[in-house]
């Protein structure tokens, strides 16, 4: 099979696109985790907080 000049600048301009996609979906999937991580630090701190309020309720 004999591709034109036209057709495999086609062929490998479609397989860019699609390295460039996956790219984007694995930085997503990251970004994603990274924000999910830091919903549960931000709970932590939330959860330290509340405990040193009640100890200096209780101290008081």
């Amino acid at each position: 099979m004999d591709l034109s000049t036209i057709e495999n600048a086609l062929i490998v301009l479609a397989l860019i696109n699609i390295a460039i996609l996956c790219v984007a979906a694995f930085v997503f999937n990251q970004n994603c985790e990274l924000r999910i991580e830091l919903k549960y630090l931000w709970m932590a701190i939330d959860a330290l907080e509340e405990e040193n309020e009640k100890r200096k309720q209780e101290a008081a």
